[in-house]
């Protein structure tokens, strides 16, 4: 390549990477498309070098002599640094410096400059991009490129054009600009905001991820072979990953390097999307036979969950047990007479045995099934225990009174 076609390279992808995006709407509103410093509120994005062959203090210097902004910061992170600036007019003077200087770098674009996206329905497939574009400007609305969905189909192989299109707009639009038109080329239309699939960015141009190819400085690398060339000429039959070095294209989902890529950065935001990670096969078991539990149910837990069940149960009243046919006893005093019952009362005199005394699996689950005999026991005797307490009140009442009586008598004979 000759001097001259070089350098007309180089101030090519200075102004691509410096000069904010200048869309067709800002041209048809007649607003200027240059963004001044004082207007940007969002965070600078930062530069990443790489640190190879780089006289880092020479950079420094010239630096300060292109920023306005002395107070600029760069992070040291082993192969790559990282330079935070404090404006955008410093951003775009430092990015001038490192195409000059061939330095290999990347960054990300501003966010009041990231176009919006949106999808349209509703109109046929046989509509035209170009057209649905005129007629979207036509109405005011500030779009920058329409794409239609293509469905590839194998057998037999041909591409269907789907009725749905992907609007590109500028970053000020809206679905309000969108509601404010009724028709589009006199056909009703839904349109709805684009929605990521959260898989991680890569860049086209030298198959990284995390940046994306309109902000990348750095060697540009197939997808097929690895080799630096556009994967669009590569007569290469070899397939080579240029990130893991392994036989697969660069884009593929299951890339170590990507794997690794999607783990680091769930650490840094602290959360795990399922999207992002690659599938997986788990073995299904073949077997029929049930497992056994590893973790069974202890005699604390058995017998809190006992009492929760008795607490529920309702306690009927005199008149509705007086009623009732279904008691086991025939009289209240019964129930002390019955053996399952006196069991009952001797285990209630008697400390709770120790869970750990069961040193098998077997001894645990016959202390839950005593625990359980009684439980039902007891929900049988609900009602008879009910008249017992009762019967017991009134024997006591009598008592006292007899005892009154005597008092009485004793206190007239004197």
């Amino acid at each position: 390549m000759s001097p001259p076609n070089k350098m007309a390279k180089k101030n090519k992808i200075v102004q691509s990477l410096a000069t904010p995006n200048t869309s067709p709407a800002r041209i048809l509103k007649g607003n200027d498309s240059s963004v001044t410093d004082n207007n940007v509120t969002d965070p600078t994005p930062p530069i990443i070098i790489e640190n190879i062959n780089l006289d880092t203090m020479d950079l420094i210097k010239a630096i300060k002599e292109a920023v306005k902004n002395k107070d600029f910061k760069i992070k040291f992170q082993g192969k790559t640094s990282a330079i935070h600036l404090k404006s955008r007019v410093d951003h775009s003077a430092v990015i001038e410096i490192l195409a000059s200087r061939e330095i290999k770098f990347y960054t990300y674009g501003f966010k009041q400059d990231k176009p919006k996206k949106f999808i349209l329905k509703g109109l046929p497939s046989c509509f035209s991009e170009q057209d649905i574009l005129t007629e979207l400007r036509q109405n005011d609305i500030p779009v920058i490129a329409v794409r239609q969905f293509i469905k590839k189909v194998k057998d037999p192989p041909a591409s269907i054009k789907l009725p749905i299109f992907s609007v590109t707009a500028d970053p000020t639009t809206s679905l309000a600009n969108f509601n404010k038109v009724r028709t589009l080329l006199h056909h009703t239309f839904t349109v709805e905001k684009f929605k990521t699939d959260g898989q991680p960015i890569q860049c086209f141009k030298c198959q990284a991820f995390g940046h994306a190819s309109t902000h990348c400085n750095r060697i540009p690398r197939c997808v097929k072979c690895g080799e630096s060339h556009d994967a669009k000429i590569c007569t290469s039959e070899s397939i080579n990953c240029t990130n893991c070095g392994q036989n697969h294209v660069a884009s593929y989902r299951q890339c170590p390097t990507r794997t690794k890529y999607i783990e680091a950065s769930t650490m840094r935001k602290g959360r795990v999307n399922p999207n992002l990670l690659p599938p997986t096969s788990q073995p299904r078991s073949t077997s029929t036979t049930s497992k056994p539990n590893t973790n069974p149910i202890t005699y604390a837990e058995a017998t809190q969950r006992n009492l929760n069940t008795l607490k529920e149960l309702k306690t009927p009243t005199m008149r509705d047990s007086s009623r009732t046919n279904e008691t086991p006893f025939s009289s209240p005093l019964d129930f002390f007479l019955d053996p399952s019952s006196q069991r009952i009362l001797e285990r209630r005199s008697q400390p709770p045995p120790n869970p750990e005394a069961a040193s098998t699996t077997h001894e645990q689950h016959e202390m839950i099934s005593s625990i359980n005999n009684d439980i039902s026991t007891i929900k049988k005797c609900t009602d008879d225990a009910t008249l017992i307490i009762r019967e017991l009140m009134r024997l006591n009442i009598f008592q006292m009174i007899n005892q009154l009586k005597d008092m009485v008598s004793l206190l007239k004979s004197t």
